[in-house]
C-alpha cells in the first residue's frame, strides 16, 4: 500500500499534461478500484490473485484522492485559499472521524462475523467511489458563470491581492486587501457598502491599476495609468504539495520536481538563496528515515498482535484506535507547547520514545497485561507526529512539501518493503518481529545523528 503511493504523482501530472483527461482518469481509477476490492471481498480466491487484486486495489484507487483534490483546486482556480482555509478548519473534525471510525471497526469486530465485516467494507468503498464520481460530473456539468468586472472587480480582482512580505515570497498569491485598490478614496466607507463599490467599480482605468502602486503620490496626480494583465494560466497540481496538512499521498508530488524531464512552474521554485543545502538534506534524509521507522513499526504491527500475541479484533481495534487519539492531541495541542522545547531537545525526546517503544515490542508476551502495553506503546508512538509540524511554520513551502513526500510517501514505501522482508526473512514469524523491532532501534539511532545537522543548528 505504501510503495503504491508513488503513483499519485504520476497520475496526477498526467492529469496536468492532458487536462482534458482529468475526469475520465477519475473516473476510470475509481471504477477499477472498486471492481478490484470487490473481487477480493466477494469471491473466494487464492492467494496469488488475492496479491494481485490487493495491488491493483490499491495502485487504482489511491491516486483518486489526489485527483480528487487536484479537480477541486482547477474549480476554485483563483479562490483556491479558500480550500486551505477549509482544511485547516476541519482538520480535527477529519481525525475525530477517523477516531470514530477505527472504534466502530473495534465493535465490528467484536460481535459480527468476518463475512459481514468484508461486506461493510465493500460497501463503504463503493461509496466512496459513488462520491468521487458526482465531484466528476459535477466539474464537468458546471460552468463557470461570467463575472461582470464592472460590478465584481473591487471584490474579486487580483489588483486587490496583496503581495507578503519578503520572507514569504513563497506563497504564490497573496492576502486579499480590497482597500489598495482605491486607496485613501475607501477609508471613510464600510466594505460592505456595495452602493459605492460599485458607484467606484465604473472607473475602469481605476480597477486595471495595480493594487501595489496605487497610492497616492505626492505630485497629487488624480489619473491612473491601465496595467496589462496577464493571461490565465490554469492551477498546477503542484499546489497541492502546499496545502496544509495534505494526505499522504499529495505530497508526492512536489517529489517530481526533482525529475529532470517534468517542468516546474517558476512561482513554485524554491529561490536556491534562501536554501542552505547541507541543513535542507539532513532534514529531508531525517523526514525519510522518520517515515521508514513508523512503517516498519506499524505496517506488520496488527499481524503480530494477532498471530504472535493472540489478541482477538476487537483489542487490536482499541490499539489502533489509541494511534489516532494520539494522532489527534499531537496536532491539536502541539503548537501550544512545542514552542517550550528546542528543537534539539524535542528531537531527542522523539527518538527517544520511539526506540523504548521498538524495545518494549520485543518483550511483549500473550495476555491482558500485554494488551494494556501494546495501547500505551502505540499512545507514545503518538510523540513521532510532531515531526509533522516541527517546520511548519518555515518559510520553504516546497521544501515542506518534499519533506512530507519523505516522511509520508516515499519513507513509509522503503519502510514497508524492509518490513516484510525481515520478517519472511526468518524462519519463525516471533524470531522475523523481534528482528523487526532491533533493526528499528538501529534506523533510529541513525536518524538521530542525521539529525544534527539541522536540529543542533539554531536559526
Amino acid at each position: 500500500m505504501y510503495s503504491l503511493r508513488l503513483t499519485s504523482g504520476m497520475w496526477t501530472l498526467m492529469a496536468d499534461y492532458r487536462p482534458a483527461l482529468h475526469g475520465v482518469l477519475l473516473t476510470v481509477l475509481a471504477l477499477l478500484g472498486v471492481v478490484s476490492w470487490a473481487g477480493l471481498f466477494l469471491y473466494p480466491l487464492t492467494f496469488q490473485w488475492a496479491v494481485l487484486l490487493v495491488i491493483l486495489g490499491h495502485t487504482f484507487h489511491q491516486p483518486v484522492r489526489v485527483l480528487a483534490d487536484s479537480a477541486i483546486l482547477k474549480i476554485l482556480d483563483n479562490y483556491r485559499v479558500l480550500l486551505q482555509v477549509l482544511r485547516m478548519k476541519t482538520e480535527p473534525q477529519h481525525r475525530w472521524g477517523k477516531l470514530i471510525l477505527v472504534v466502530l471497526f473495534a465493535g465490528l469486530g467484536w460481535g459480527m462475523t468476518y463475512s459481514r465485516i468484508e461486506i461493510i467494507l465493500l460497501s463503504m468503498v463503493a461509496t466512496g467511489a459513488f462520491l468521487l464520481l458526482l465531484l466528476t460530473i459535477l466539474n464537468h456539468a458546471i460552468q463557470t458563470p461570467e463575472i461582470d468586472d464592472e460590478e465584481f472587480t473591487p471584490l474579486f480582482l487580483k489588483n486587490g491581492l496583496q503581495p507578503l512580505d519578503s520572507g514569504s515570497t513563497h506563497v504564490p498569491y497573496g492576502l486579499y486587501q480590497p482597500y489598495s485598490l482605491f486607496a485613501e478614496q475607501l477609508s471613510h466607507i464600510s466594505e460592505e457598502d456595495t452602493s459605492m463599490l460599485q458607484q467606484m467599480a465604473s472607473n475602469t482605468s481605476l480597477m486595471r491599476h495595480p493594487s501595489w502602486t496605487a497610492s497616492v503620490d505626492s505630485s497629487g496626480h488624480s489619473s491612473w495609468t491601465a496595467a496589462p494583465v496577464p493571461p490565465h494560466l490554469p492551477v498546477s497540481s503542484f499546489e497541492l504539495a502546499l496545502l496544509p496538512l495534505p494526505p499522504p499521498e499529495s505530497p508526492i508530488v512536489a517529489i517530481a520536481s526533482y525529475l529532470p524531464w517534468i517542468h516546474v512552474p517558476d512561482e513554485y521554485q524554491q529561490p536556491r538563496h534562501t536554501i542552505h543545502d547541507k541543513r535542507t538534506t539532513s532534514l529531508l534524509i531525517t523526514m525519510f528515515l522518520m517515515g521508514l521507522v513508523g512503517a516498519m513499526l506499524n505496517t506488520l504491527l496488527y499481524l503480530f498482535l494477532h498471530y504472535s500475541l493472540a489478541m482477538p479484533v476487537f483489542q487490536i481495534g482499541l490499539v489502533a484506535a489509541a494511534t489516532m487519539l494520539m494522532d489527534l492531541l499531537a496536532h491539536t495541542t502541539a503548537r501550544r507547547w512545542i514552542k517550550s522545547f528546542d528543537v534539539m531537545t524535542l528531537n531527542c525526546i522523539i527518538h527517544g520514545t520511539l526506540v523504548f517503544t521498538s524495545l518494549a515490542y520485543t518483550c511483549l508476551r500473550p495476555g491482558l497485561l500485554c494488551w494494556v502495553l501494546a495501547i500505551g506503546l502505540q499512545a507514545l508512538q503518538g510523540a513521532n507526529q510532531a515531526n509533522a509540524i516541527l517546520w511548519m511554520d518555515r518559510p520553504r513551502m516546497m521544501q515542506c512539501g518534499k519533506m512530507s513526500a519523505m516522511f509520508s510517501s516515499l519513507g513509509p514505501a522503503v519502510g514497508s518493503l524492509l518490513a516484510g522482508y525481515l520478517v519472511e526473512n526468518q524462519s519463525m514469524p516471533t524470531e522475523g518481529f523481534t528482528f523487526l523491532y532491533r533493526s528499528v532501534v538501529a534506523a533510529l539511532t541513525f536518524s538521530f545523528v542525521v539529525s544534527w545537522g539541522w536540529s543542533a543548528v539554531d536559526d
